[in-house]
């Protein structure tokens, strides 16, 4: 059968689910998988095993086999920029050819010896600058992995915004911290100008920066054009994405906070992830069975938002790093031939650590009027309250609550799923963020999207680089404010933030 017949089958399924009883006991053994210290439990789905082999065979006439095999082996992903995605390879798995292999290897040479390198010269801070994917990862592995004196001595400089560099760089010994400068084309706005203020405060005690700044990218020209020493450049390849490096030497932040080995553990995990990825069947794989409930639910069943709530306060950052991995890299709306879709894509993704999401955002899942998925992660190490709260949670929204205050009632049958890691270690992190980035490829792969550009956030920098021109340009608008570009509400908005504030 092909996509559209399939399609339309898993829409008449659609109307039934009302009908599936999510209490059965015998739903746990047919749908769950354990691997490895890791346990994914899918029970609590509106499927059953009709509508589960119809998302198999959609599965197959997107001909997921073929576009993961050539993921593996570094073939053309990204069509629009003309380019394999070779994260896995840096991680140890297949992808790439021999030479790409080989820079690989060497490039995380470097960034070990850079690491001894910062140990021998006493090195106590590291003040990383970068944003989205330059960051998201690193400070996600730092905040979940690093003891707490290493985690205090990682700061990470994203924002344009004064009081954030204020609040991070005013306390620092400069002449004990290393600058790590990460960007991928060494053009991010935010980021070069950070560096560029960072650089003013080293000069401005006769520090030397070229002693202290590191630069990140895959434009190695560009950081020593900027100035930063050609041994200090440690480059990736431009088939890295940057929401899918932190494998790369953009974690050498993360590896010199956690440790080169524990950081080593961190890929190996991955890599586990990724032969998993490769090896299991659809319904023993857990990034198809993940990606092809998303599919389920937000092409079929119009859901709107997923939520992701850690019961883990180790994994307080990961809402923010999936929110770009998934937003970013599947939030398209056209195909990979330019085509429009006909079809939604990603749903918005909201994520807060247990129990915190509970009292600020829960009550819409128990009583609102929109059915919301959620992925609850509990670890075998948590807390026992936190362990109760996070299975109470999937229960309540599963058998909800009748009462005769109809303001007291819970409907129920709302879905879930739950992953357990045995513990929070690099080797289960790695194959938790390896999860999610294949579920991201999956469903790439079947809504027919490029996972791998991001377009839509070039133009407002393009934008936000011409308004900035015209905030900080003569005391008065120029006459073509008006037009030249400009709508009437950001003209008007223009106008306003140049006035002297009245405080």
């Amino acid at each position: 059968m092909n996509k559209s017949t399939i399609g339309h089958a898993l829409t008449a399924h659609a109307k039934t689910v009302g009908d599936i009883d999510l209490a059965d006991i015998a739903r746990f053994d047919r749908f769950h998988v354990a691997e490895d210290g890791m346990l994914l439990d899918y029970s609590r789905h509106w499927i059953d095993e009709e509508i589960w082999q119809l998302l198999s065979q959609y599965a197959d006439a997107a001909d997921l086999s073929g576009a993961r095999a050539l993921l593996f082996a570094g073939g053309l992903v990204n069509k629009s920029e003309g380019r394999a995605a070779l994260h896995p390879a840096t991680r140890g798995s297949p992808g790439g050819d021999t030479s790409q292999q080989e820079i690989i290897r060497k490039q995380q040479t470097h960034m070990a010896q850079t690491i001894e390198d910062w140990h021998g010269r006493g090195i106590c801070q590291v003040l990383h600058i970068g944003i989205g994917g330059s960051h998201l990862g690193p400070s996600l592995v730092v905040d979940a992995l690093a003891k707490p004196e290493m985690a205090k001595r990682c700061r990470f400089l994203t924002s344009h915004d004064a009081a954030q560099r204020a609040r991070l760089v005013d306390d620092l010994d400069l002449k004990t911290t290393a600058v790590v400068i990460v960007s991928k084309s060494f053009t991010t706005g935010e980021t070069i100008e950070n560096a560029r203020l960072v650089r003013e405060l080293y000069q401005h005690q006769n520090l030397d920066p070229s002693s202290y700044f590191y630069a990140v990218t895959a434009v190695p020209e560009k950081a020593q054009e900027w100035g930063i020493d050609q041994g200090h450049i440690l480059s990736i390849l431009p088939e890295i994405g940057g929401r899918y490096s932190l494998w790369s030497s953009v974690g050498i932040t993360a590896a010199w906070a956690i440790g080169v080995k524990a950081f080593e553990q961190l890929r190996a995990g991955a890599r586990a992830m990724d032969q998993h990825f490769l090896s299991r069947p659809w319904d023993q794989n857990m990034p198809v069975i993940m990606a092809l409930l998303g599919i389920w639910y937000r092409n079929f069943l119009d859901q709107r938002a997923h939520i992701i709530a850690p019961y883990h306060d180790g994994l307080r950052l990961l809402p923010p790093f999936l929110q770009q991995l998934e937003m970013e890299s599947n939030g398209k709306r056209v195909d990979q031939f330019g085509e429009l879709l006909n079809h939604k894509t990603v749903p918005v993704l909201l994520g807060l650590p247990g129990t915190d999401c509970q009292h600020a955002f829960f009550q819409a899942l128990h009583q609102g009027t929109d059915v919301i998925g959620v992925d609850f992660i509990l670890t075998k190490t948590s807390t026992r309250a936190l362990q109760a709260h996070g299975l109470a949670q999937g229960q309540a929204l599963m058998v909800g609550h009748k009462d005769p205050d109809p303001e007291r009632t819970c409907p129920g049958h709302r879905p879930s799923t739950t992953l357990v890691l045995d513990d929070l270690s690099p080797h289960h992190l790695g194959r938790l963020l390896a999860l999610y980035e294949h579920k991201t490829f999956v469903q790439g792969v079947i809504w027919g999207v490029n996972s791998f550009d991001q377009m839509g956030v070039e133009l407002g920098k393009r934008i936000a680089r011409d308004l900035l021109e015209r905030l900080e340009g003569a005391d008065q608008l120029r006459t073509d404010d008006t037009h030249d570009r400009l709508d009437g509400s950001t003209a008007g908005l223009l106008r306003y933030l140049r006035k002297p504030s009245l405080s």
